[in-house]
């Protein structure tokens, strides 16, 4: 929800202004977010919307980003072969054009969604194209995605393992999650069933408590192909009430209920005022109240 107030002040900010620049790459992010939030309308809509920026022409960045999400939601969908083929074309596109950066956001999934088509040829070839140095690249983040998948490939655990730890170290507790994920897919095409229940049951474990909860999804539904079920439950996220609010939104709650300006709020949590106006839009929204008297009597009535 705080990453979706931040998109949400950008591009506002962007359309009082008459301000197109980036918007492509920020509708982009919004629809990860709610593609890992299992919120899959949501997705398209802002899919659509960055689609139109792009249709409207001018300089844009986030067109590569915008396929990519658009592939991960036909997947999501149940539709992997359209999401191989927009995948392949991008990667082909991007290869071609010696755009490094590109190919590093394509090529892991298009790798992932390879091996679990039993494709591991046509995997092996992309991976091959993953692993071409860009000099113009950090590559810290890019090797650990390109072991995970070259655990895929082989199937070695070690290696995913190995991809976990560099994450790790590098503080991307999201890359984890996906090598989790990797971990599970790995043993599930090994014929190791309980360890890949196990990893299951640890992966939704974690993905709901990270509110990712779209991730843990995407590995049930190929281990239920191979007939392994995991024992927890899909999470529900609170939509509504005082449990729906982030921390953050707590804490802009608290401050306006003290009688504080967006200003002196924005201030004191270092963040803009803008994004403080996207805080409490989402937050009347959640408590039901229309203004910050009501905001401010709520917060009373709830200590």
């Amino acid at each position: 929800d705080d990453t979706l107030a931040e998109f949400d002040a950008g591009l506002a900010f962007g359309s009082r202004h008459g301000i197109t620049l980036a918007s492509g790459l920020a509708w982009a992010l919004k629809a990860g977010v709610h593609l890992y939030r299992r919120e899959l309308t949501e997705v398209e809509r802002c899919l659509d919307a960055g689609d139109a920026l792009l249709a409207a022409g001018g300089l844009q960045y986030g067109m590569d980003w915008l396929v990519w999400m658009r592939a991960l939601l036909l997947e999501a969908r149940g539709d992997e072969a359209a999401a191989v083929e927009l995948l392949r074309s991008a990667l082909q596109l991007a290869d071609g054009l010696h755009v490094g950066a590109a190919v590093s956001l394509f090529g892991p999934d298009l790798v992932r969604i390879e091996v679990l088509r039993g494709e591991v040829d046509r995997a092996r070839d992309h991976l091959g194209i993953l692993e071409v140095r860009d000099a113009g690249l950090d590559r810290s983040n890019i090797e650990a995605h390109i072991i995970r998948s070259r655990g895929l490939v082989e199937l070695d655990p070690d290696l995913i393992a190995a991809a976990r730890e560099q994450h790790g170290r590098l503080d991307r507790p999201l890359e984890q999650l996906l090598d989790d994920e990797a971990s599970v897919l790995c043993a599930v095409l090994s014929g190791r069933s309980a360890d890949a229940r196990r990893l299951l049951d640890d992966l939704i474990r974690t993905s709901n408590a990270m509110q990712c909860p779209g991730i843990g999804d995407r590995a049930q539904r190929f281990a239920a192909q191979h007939q392994i079920t995991a024992s927890r439950r899909r999470a529900v996220r609170a939509v509504c009430g005082w449990d729906a609010l982030t921390a953050t939104e707590q804490h802009v709650v608290l401050l306006v209920a003290q009688g504080h300006s967006n200003a002196r709020v924005a201030e004191e949590l270092r963040i803009s005022s803008r994004t403080v106006e996207s805080h409490l839009y989402r937050t009347f929204a959640k408590l039901g109240v229309t203004n910050r008297t009501e905001l401010a009597v709520a917060a009373a009535s709830r200590s």
